[in-house]
């Protein structure tokens, strides 16, 4: 990734989850603004009101385009596994949803 600067953020899906809570803070100690993506923004908000909370679906592309706006990065946490039959095509139609809009808002890096 490009070097730091003062206005670097990142947009952290799954940032509810067990992982995502975890990497939350390793990313704002390196510097990074970090965005949280989640479904539900008043739940979010309620349990950790000081962070940066943006309602969204990553499977959405309205939704996916004005969470990432600004953003230089994202990271991919959000999995459906065990969500119905069809998760596995629903991962993969979100994760491509969700890589287009990236690219169309100017990301420079998804992992």
């Amino acid at each position: 990734m490009k070097p730091m600067t003062a206005d670097s953020t990142v947009l952290l899906t799954g940032a509810t989850g067990f992982v995502g809570s975890a990497v939350r803070p390793a990313l704002a100690a390196r510097g990074w603004r970090v965005r949280c993506l989640t479904r539900d923004v008043a739940r979010a908000r309620r349990r950790q009101p000081a962070l940066d909370w943006v309602e969204g679906d990553v499977g959405d592309a309205a939704s996916a385009a004005r969470a990432l706006e600004g953003c230089q990065a994202a990271i991919y946490l959000v999995h459906g596994i065990g969500e119905g039959a069809d998760y596995h095509q629903r991962e993969v139609t979100a994760a491509t949803t969700f890589s287009r809009a990236a690219a169309e808002a100017g990301v420079e890096r998804i992992v």
